[in-house]
């Protein structure tokens, strides 16, 4: 390992990769992310891109002599992974698309390479599937230029340590803006413990108990259709459920034009679309944040100096959601406008559906299953690949009653691989 800082080598035996909390990302809602999982998965990414505070890992064949190799190109290949879960390299281009080089969870073979040119220096996607400790093994290989004989280096291992966020599921927690001596920060505060928190290091968690059924009435069309499921991090206390408010309590009175600033939703990853809104005394919504209808200059809330109210936060689909937010004002004095940084703040919604489970069926064919909620329907999709094909409905849509659900899929004589899931739909 070279330590470009210090200009200095490491053997990769003395050295930690250390992913901290704030790597966590959902999987992308894109299918040519696929090979990660399910959109809205966890997924711990050390970044091809270089932020602050984020290990910069990159792959380097600076030390290798020019004309050595065939193609002036050697391999790095994964040849071992140890840890809790899997293990993924990948580079993104210009217009988000991914590479795949390594993907331990469909096994590691000769297909688990990444090409390094010789003199070049490149950065990729780390990609870890838990937290936890791991340890990956690498081998280096050529074919030697003129003769053709294969060279490999000795198998080495890098141990990587993937750091778990602070997970809040109860309590009362605030996103707390702060304005002091001309600075901004946006922040959460345990009010419980008294204490700071950074947005890097916390993941709001919205329990399975927060799912709904949007209400039938227009009003919430914001949400989705009648009957549909929605996550709601409500605005009344509920016991169980994360009582998440906006508090302006650290920004000065005076400072700012009417004694208030906005807090903007600038950007939303995830499995799908977030709200934020109140609920009147005569149950009407007022929206703030609607990333359903695109998100601009409306998605807005204002914060009160002072201030410290509760709304719910809505989610269409459980799975990891990321939510850039940013703090203004105009200033008392001169009418100057000012803005934070944008923050990301980690949210996480636990879903009430099983994952299927999948068993030899008596004809020889595979038996799918899984447990279902009465008033709710369900439709089996298969697919071959996750090369950018579409889903595929597998027969018709079924009604869950609350028991089990199987499915005989047969045997296909292709030799092809099929991937299967399911969607839910909520008829309450």
């Amino acid at each position: 390992m070279l330590d470009e800082v210090n200009e200095r080598e490491i053997e990769a035996s003395d050295g930690i990769l250390t992913g901290g909390s704030s790597t966590l990302e959902p999987v992308p809602n894109d299918p040519s992310f696929g090979f990660l999982g399910s959109p809205g998965d966890r997924i711990f990414i050390l970044p091809q891109d270089e932020r602050e505070g984020v290990l910069f890992l990159g792959i380097a064949g600076d030390e290798i002599p020019a004309g050595e190799f065939e193609n002036d190109s050697v391999g790095l290949n994964l040849v071992g992974v140890k840890g809790p879960g899997n293990v993924y390299l990948y580079a993104t281009d210009e217009f988000g698309s991914p590479s795949a080089f390594y993907n331990s969870a469909n096994g590691i073979g000769e297909d688990d390479v990444f090409p390094v040119k010789v003199g070049g220096h490149s950065h990729q996607n780390w990609g870890f599937s838990a937290a936890g400790e791991y340890e990956v093994t690498l081998q280096a290989s050529g074919v030697k230029a003129g003769g053709g004989e294969t060279l490999k280096s000795e198998a080495v291992s890098f141990f990587f340590e993937v750091i778990e966020p602070e997970v809040f599921s109860t309590g009362e927690l605030d996103m707390e803006v702060v304005y002091e001596d001309g600075e901004w920060e946006l922040a959460l505060l345990d009010e419980a413990n008294e204490r700071e928190v950074e947005p890097g290091e916390a993941l709001l968690q919205g329990v399975s108990a927060t799912r709904e059924s949007v209400p039938d009435d227009a009003s919430f069309g914001f949400l989705g259709s009648a009957g549909d499921s929605v996550w709601v991090l409500p605005q009344e206390e509920t016991e169980g459920v994360l009582f998440l408010g906006i508090a302006g309590d650290e920004i000065p009175s005076g400072v700012f034009e009417n004694d208030s600033v906005a807090l903007s939703l600038v950007s939303v990853r995830g499995p799908g679309k977030v709200s934020l809104y109140a609920v009147d005394e005569f149950g009407s919504p007022n929206v703030f944040f609607n990333s359903a209808d695109g998100i601009d200059s409306s998605d807005v809330f204002p914060v009160k100096v002072g201030g410290h109210s509760h709304q719910n936060w809505g989610f269409t689909a459980p799975g990891v959601y990321k939510l850039g937010l940013q703090a203004s004002g105009q200033l008392q004095d001169g009418g100057v406008a000012t803005q934070s940084e944008v923050v990301e703040f980690a949210v996480e919604i636990e879903s009430t559906r099983a994952g299927l489970s999948i068993s030899r069926g008596a004809d020889g064919g595979f038996l799918l299953s899984w447990p279902t909620t009465a008033g709710s329907t369900y439709q089996l999709e298969s697919i071959g690949a996750f090369d950018g094909s579409e889903w595929g409905a597998e027969g018709q849509p079924i009604s869950g009653d609350g028991g089990v659900i199987e499915v005989v899929v047969p045997v296909g004589l292709d030799g092809e691989s099929k991937f299967f899931r399911y969607r839910e739909s909520s008829l309450e």
